[in-house]
């Protein structure tokens, strides 16, 4: 089976998780959902949105404090063989959510693409990404961040010759 790599790129709001949790609910059974949003009072409504819309098919996993930790467990649920399909929703929101300073932004970006490659290299299963466009924060560095996760992640699929598609949610 050829891997299946697709990231979604698009301004907040516009439908992207929606329509990659629906397409993944047609063609698998074992889906992992990454969720990267903290449980607290800013996202408990989404949070709970995507939770209600999301069928049975799903394993549910929300990001800790420690990347590490979350690439450890999603490693070795991963080992086990039932997962069809990876969706990683939110990446600069993952990355932003867990960095204390501005130093922590470039790391935590570093180690969030480098384990994404990892996974890709490593398991044979569909993955779906999905992130905002820059444009989506007023704070500099957040803005700086997403483009550097989404550049990073395309120069280095393309350095290991991997597949991964593109597509522009931009209106």
């Amino acid at each position: 089976m050829k891997q299946n790599i697709i990231f979604h790129i698009g301004p907040r709001k516009c439908g992207k998780s929606l329509y990659v949790e629906k397409e993944l609910e047609i063609c698998y059974k074992n889906n992992l959902y990454i969720g990267t949003l903290i449980p607290c009072d800013k996202y408990i409504e989404p949070i709970h949105n995507h939770q209600k819309r999301r069928n049975n098919s799903w394993t549910l996993y929300e990001i800790s404090y420690s990347m590490n930790n979350d690439f450890t467990y999603i490693n070795n649920f991963l080992q086990k063989g039932e997962i069809e399909s990876l969706l990683i929703d939110g990446l600069t929101t993952w990355v932003s959510l867990i960095s204390k300073n501005t130093y922590d932004l470039y790391l935590h970006a570093d180690i969030l693409v480098n384990n994404i490659i990892y996974l890709i290299e490593h398991y044979n299963i569909c993955i779906r990404l999905i992130d905002v466009i820059p444009e989506s924060f007023k704070n500099k560095h957040l803005k700086d961040i997403c483009k550097q996760i989404h550049n990073t992640l395309l120069e280095k699929g393309n350095y290991y010759n991997l597949d991964i598609k593109i597509i522009n949610w931009r209106i």
